[in-house]
């Protein structure tokens, strides 16, 4: 599994991110993500302020 590397970890913490998803119709949804933080090596937390289409679309995907 690869890691995220200090480098990478300063990318996504400093500056805002696009989060995207794809239902199982193939529509896709993105988002601006302010606040990001890499909480290990290989994970990143991601505020959950506006995901509200993101968490609707993996309730249905289960």
């Amino acid at each position: 599994m690869s890691s995220i590397t200090p480098e990478i970890q300063k990318i996504i913490e400093e500056n805002p991110v696009a989060f995207a998803t794809v239902d199982s119709a193939g529509r896709p949804n993105v988002i601006g993500v302010a606040f990001v933080k890499v909480v290990s090596p290989n994970q990143i937390l991601v505020t959950d302020n506006y995901l509200y289409e993101t968490n609707q679309r993996k309730s249905r995907e289960k």
